[in-house]
């Protein structure tokens, strides 16, 4: 039985609240996107987005995380800053290699103009992890949900506005910047500025840094290959099959996400919280992992079976009936984005215990997956359904084997369960 009171479900309510406003608006407008922005545009706009995906996640080394379970608030300001000045260097890094992906695909060579653009989004998204994570230490969930409808809405009327007057790619780049520098003024609503704004030593910086230095060392590349374990699948694609089939796989993405970043990633910050309290009051996490897991799959279920069985009809009515294609594709993605919204947000686990590394093994499984099925698919000249089949079943199975490993950590935190 659910207990509503309890301060999971009251924090998470008041997220997914939130979320679900953002997010019927990101719905709404994607009705809209496909009929005023043609399939080559969104494709170039995705590209440029899965370099986002790809290091957005790791634009500060993960070290934001370490800030919402430091120990005291002087270390969570060193944290802070050492996450800003790496991510300087994480943007400029992805900056470079952006430009070199260009050359190698010389047919979209137009994609350099949006080269500076991404470069502004990372850094803009690093601030964004960092006050998130400032927020999220200080248990300000009503402040992150006015931030998630702002940030959705915003964007949202950007992306008609300049769709309507014809900006094309940089409109929709232009509305996802806009919608983060607005967010940002929020989010500093609630924090002590002056405070943070204190440049601290060099020395303290790198003392903090080092203390948790296993997110550098296991978190970060964990993280980076699960993002470049589903961004290597676009830039795949749109390589093998081209910018037309490579736009409407992005829709199937774009929708298919929602629900991760309505509920899963919602159910992470509040599950770190609460899991990182009960193993420092020498609590068992395992009861809590419980829950947390059956609500999931009971989210997870009958989101699954929608999509197996109506996906390309709602597509073809809700998007129009060229991007019916983008319902096949989701049909086959189904069950596998349904055992990643379960896993996805129990992966803090593993920094409660500090077994990061496993999160890299799994990761490196992932990536190895992905080059795999590039090279079957290349080798034999199948097509992106066969494409697609081969990851979302092997994906699955590591996402299943995850789970169980995340399910026996979740015991060994505080006091053992006979």
């Amino acid at each position: 039985m659910i207990k509503l009171k309890s301060n999971f479900y009251r924090s998470l309510i008041q997220l997914l609240s939130s979320s679900a406003i953002a997010q019927l608006f990101t719905i709404g407008v994607s009705f809209l996107l496909t009929r005023i922005y043609n399939v080559e545009e969104i494709a170039f706009y995705s590209i440029i987005l899965t370099f986002v995906s790809l290091f957005g996640p790791v634009i500060c080394a993960k070290l934001d995380s370490a800030i919402v379970i430091a120990n005291s608030d002087d270390e969570a300001i060193n944290l802070s800053w050492g996450s800003l000045y790496i991510s300087s260097i994480i943007s400029v890094t992805a900056f470079i290699i952006y430009l070199i992906y260009i050359k190698l695909i010389e047919e979209y060579s137009s994609l350099v103009n949006y080269s500076v653009l991404l470069l502004v989004l990372l850094m803009l998204n690093a601030v964004v992890n960092i006050l998130i994570s400032i927020n999220n230490r200080n248990n300000d969930y009503r402040l992150i949900s006015k931030l998630q409808v702002r940030r959705s809405l915003v964007q949202n009327i950007g992306i008609i506005i300049f769709g309507l007057l014809k900006f094309g790619v940089n409109g929709l780049i232009f509305s996802q910047q806009l919608s983060l520098l607005i967010g940002i003024k929020l989010q500093l609503k609630n924090i002590d500025a002056k405070y943070y704004l204190k440049v601290p030593k060099a020395k303290e910086i790198i003392i903090s840094v080092k203390k948790y230095k296993e997110q550098l060392i296991f978190t970060l590349p964990a993280h980076f290959l699960n993002s470049a374990s589903y961004s290597l699948l676009n830039l795949f694609i749109m390589s093998l099959f081209g910018a037309i089939t490579f736009g409407y796989y992005s829709m199937t993405f774009r929708i298919l996400s929602l629900p991760l970043s309505l509920i899963s990633m919602n159910v992470s910050k509040i599950f770190l919280r609460r899991a990182s309290e009960l193993s420092s009051q020498g609590d068992s996490t395992y009861p809590f992992f419980k829950k947390v897991s059956s609500f999931l799959i009971l989210v997870a279920i009958p989101m699954v079976l929608v999509l197996l069985f109506f996906a390309p009809d709602l597509f073809s009515i809700l998007l129009g009936n060229e991007w019916e294609i983008a319902g096949f594709y989701a049909q086959i993605l189904a069950p596998m984005y349904g055992i990643r919204l379960v896993v996805s947000a129990l992966t803090p686990i593993l920094l409660i215990t500090k077994n990061q590394k496993i999160e890299l093994y799994i990761q490196c499984l992932f990536l190895l997956i992905a080059l795999i099925a590039y090279g079957i698919v290349s080798v034999f000249a199948l097509n992106v359904t066969s494409y697609l089949y081969i990851i979302s079943v092997s994906y699955s199975i590591i996402y299943i084997i995850f789970y169980v490993i995340l399910f026996i950590n979740s015991k060994k935190v505080g006091e053992e369960i006979k």
